[in-house]
C-alpha cells in the first residue's frame, strides 16, 4: 500500500511539473485511482502465507501486475493520449522510486533481480510509448502537409486562399482528414487565415499545449507552447 501512495504522490508531483491543466489533472487522478484499485484486486486474489512462511518485506507489484499496468498506460497513451503523457510520468517514477529501490536492496539479490525486471519492464514500456508517438506525429507533420498542398492548389485556381478547409472538400481532398489515426483527444488540424498573412495549419503534438504550426507559404514548422 505505501508504494503504491508513493507511486501516485509521483504521478501528481509530475503533473505540476508538466504544468497540467484541470482535465488533465481529472483524468490522471482517476487513472492514479484505477490502478490502485487494480493493484488492491490483485493482492486480495494472492493466496495466503503459509502459517511458517514470513512474506518478503518491501517487495514490489509481481511481473503479471506490473506487465498488465504497463500495458494499460501504453494503450492509453497511444489511443487517447497520442504521446507519451503516462509514459513521461512512468520516467519520473522509474528514476525516482524503482531505480533507488534497486540500489537499497543490493544485499538482497532475488529481490534485486526481481525490482531489476520492474524498471526493464517499465522502460520497455516508455521505449515503446516514444516510438509509437515518434510514428504518431511523423504520420501528423504528412497529413498537415497534403491540407497544406490542397490549399496551395486551391489558391492557384481561385486566386485566393480558401475561408475554412471544408472547401477544398471534393474538389481536392477527399476529406479534412485528423491529424493522428485512432481516437486520440484534441485531434484536428486546426487552419488559421487573415489576408494579408499567410495561412497557417495547426495540430496538437503533446497535448494539452503542445503544438506544432505550419506555415503555408514558407513551408516552416515553428512549436507553440
Amino acid at each position: 500500500m505505501v508504494n503504491n501512495l508513493l507511486a501516485a504522490g509521483f504521478a501528481l508531483f509530475a503533473l505540476f511539473l508538466f504544468d497540467a491543466d484541470a482535465p488533465a489533472m481529472a483524468a490522471a487522478a482517476l487513472l492514479v485511482a484505477a490502478a490502485l484499485g487494480y493493484a488492491a484486486w490483485r493482492q486480495q486474489r494472492q493466496p495466503p502465507a503459509s502459517p511458517g512462511e514470513a512474506p518478503a518485506p518491501g517487495k514490489p507489484p509481481g511481473l503479471r501486475t506490473t506487465v498488465s499496468v504497463c500495458a494499460i498506460l501504453l494503450a492509453i497513451d497511444i489511443l487517447f493520449f497520442g504521446a507519451p503523457m503516462l509514459g513521461a510520468y512512468a520516467a519520473i517514477a522509474l528514476i525516482l522510486w524503482l531505480a533507488p529501490r534497486i540500489l537499497l536492496a543490493w544485499r538482497k539479490p532475488a529481490l534485486r533481480r526481481h525490482r531489476a525486471t520492474v524498471a526493464l519492464l517499465t522502460f520497455g514500456m516508455i521505449a515503446a510509448d516514444c516510438g509509437a508517438y515518434w510514428i504518431y506525429d511523423n504520420i501528423a507533420r504528412k497529413r498537415v502537409g497534403e491540407v497544406a498542398e490542397a490549399l496551395s492548389r486551391y489558391r492557384a485556381i481561385q486566386g485566393i486562399y480558401p475561408e475554412q478547409l471544408q472547401q477544398l472538400v471534393p474538389e481536392h481532398l477527399a476529406a479534412v482528414p485528423a491529424a493522428k489515426p485512432g481516437f486520440v483527444m484534441l485531434n484536428g488540424i486546426w487552419y488559421r487565415h487573415k489576408a494579408p498573412a499567410a495561412p497557417e495549419l495547426m495540430y496538437v503534438s503533446f497535448p494539452p499545449y503542445g503544438r506544432r504550426n505550419y506555415d503555408v507559404e514558407k513551408r516552416e514548422w515553428t512549436d507553440l507552447d
